[in-house]
């Protein structure tokens, strides 16, 4: 018995609702592996900041319970005490990487040494200083709470014990500028909720290591961030 089949295509409708689904479930998806990606990228500053908290926790162990110094030697770039690769000072270390800043604009700032080249023997890398989300190459990753590394305050780092609760206060934390030696609340060195500062690059939020070495996530409106008296005092100063 013979038969005669047709085959019948998709119309023209059957394909544009196809299509409309497939860009329906991509719509839903994308931003899903977008934060998958971004938590991945978290975590990995998370492991970061946890390896510095621990190096610092090291070092002061090693320095009298001094924290370590954010620049030392000659600030900017020239100056007898001025450390760089041309002189064989800074093989497999930061100070010939990262441009780093006082926080002063008249010369404050160049490939010197800071807190990183003090951390680094411990460490045993470089890489843990980049942070996997910034956005500007030749700058670290990672702020330095001003208060403790006494930079602008007489340049003698603060003693642990001189810190009511090292628990809460903040030691290094997520903020990709030129002022990676230089970090106070809502100052332009560190200030979460400004964008352009890059100090919130984690799903609205940043992760921070306090200065007994522990680190955590914190969002960009934890009061940490949050410039007042009582917040610098408590959180930054280390008086609460």
């Amino acid at each position: 018995m013979i038969t005669n089949k047709t085959q019948r295509g998709f119309t023209l409708i059957e394909l544009l609702v196809v299509i409309a689904i497939i860009a329906i479930l991509a719509s839903i998806l994308f931003p899903v592996f977008a934060r998958a990606r971004e938590n991945a990228r978290r975590a990995s500053c998370m492991s970061n900041l946890k390896q510095i908290g621990l190096a610092t926790m090291m070092y002061v162990q090693d320095y009298d319970e001094l924290y370590p110094l954010g620049i030392f030697g000659d600030i900017g770039n020239t100056g007898a005490n001025k450390r760089d690769k041309a002189d064989g000072w800074c093989d497999n270390l930061p100070c010939d990487i990262f441009s780093v800043s006082d926080g002063h604009n008249a010369g404050g700032s160049g490939y010197i040494w800071s807190w990183m080249d003090l951390l680094q023997p411990y460490t045993k890398s470089v890489q843990v200083f980049i942070c996997p989300s910034q956005k500007v190459a030749n700058y670290g990753g990672y702020g330095y709470n001003s208060f403790i590394n006494n930079l602008k305050h007489g340049g003698i780092p603060v003693n642990q014990a001189a810190l009511d609760n090292v628990s809460i206060t903040a030691m290094m934390m997520d903020c990709n500028n030129a002022y990676n030696t230089y970090a106070e609340p809502q100052q332009d060195s560190f200030n979460p909720l400004k964008e352009s500062r890059n100090c919130a690059p984690h799903l609205d939020g940043y992760n921070m290591a306090f200065a007994d070495g522990h680190v955590k996530w914190l969002s960009k409106n934890n009061p940490i961030g949050i410039y007042t008296t009582a917040n610098q005092d408590k959180y930054w100063k280390g008086l609460g």
